[in-house]
């Protein structure tokens, strides 16, 4: 499998808060804690690539999913390394948040995952993300709704399609929060000169030429 080096810096930027900096830095080895997520992503676009769903419908949201979990696999750890019972609840809480970012979750679905009270989630997230549990989950879901916009065909693919693969129900609601996160509206975005430039960047397809930066991975077990 292979996937553009620029697109996964472009997706590893916003599993930083927005921060890119230089050329994105993979271990030999992946990470164990994400192994599931990615084997799950993985089977996720094996389905839709060889399955009887709509792989044009189903293609923005894989690809976007599927290169947040090499990230977590294989990406360079971050050197915010502080200890902690919160800061390992908060870590908790974010991998079970990108394995069902598009799901309806609720507080006490992240309660039962981290095994913790409602009080102590919120004053863990609050700590170290400076947000609430719920709001960081909305902040997550915008920013890969606008990956998928910048990566869609403003001729085939609508706002409200990518807003729902990843949670979003009211359609005017949403519009609101993605102005204020970004800006600029979301069909602004699926409108944008940055769709033409992110787009080449996405999961080629099969028997194209490999693209110059290209990574290569492998799952290790």
């Amino acid at each position: 499998m292979r996937i553009d080096l620029g697109f996964m810096e472009t997706v590893g930027a916003v599993l930083n808060g927005g921060t890119r900096s230089g050329t994105a830095t993979f271990r030999m080895q992946p990470s164990p804690e994400a192994l599931p997520g990615l084997r799950t992503a993985l089977g996720a676009v094996a389905t839709a690539a060889f399955g009887d769903v709509d792989p044009h419908q189903a293609r923005l949201s894989l690809q976007v999913q599927l290169a947040e979990w090499v990230v977590r696999a294989y990406g360079a750890r971050s050197d915010r390394r502080e200890l902690g019972a919160g800061r390992t609840t908060v870590e908790l809480a974010q991998a079970y948040l990108a394995e069902h970012c598009g799901d309806q979750v609720t507080l006490a679905d992240l309660c039962r995952a981290t095994g913790v009270s409602a009080r102590t989630l919120q004053s863990a997230f609050l700590r170290y993300t400076d947000s609430t549990p719920m709001t960081y989950l909305q902040h997550m879901r915008l920013d890969r709704v606008r990956i998928a916009l910048q990566l869609a065909d403003p001729g085939s693919v609508t706002v409200a399609t990518v807003a729902r693969e990843w949670g979003f129900r009211h359609m005017g609601r949403f519009a609101g929060t993605y102005l204020q996160r970004f800006g600029e509206y979301p069909g602004e975005t699926l409108r944008g000169l940055p769709t033409r430039r992110l787009r080449s960047r996405a999961l080629p397809k099969r028997d194209a030429p490999r693209p110059s930066g290209a990574c290569r991975t492998t799952l290790a077990g």
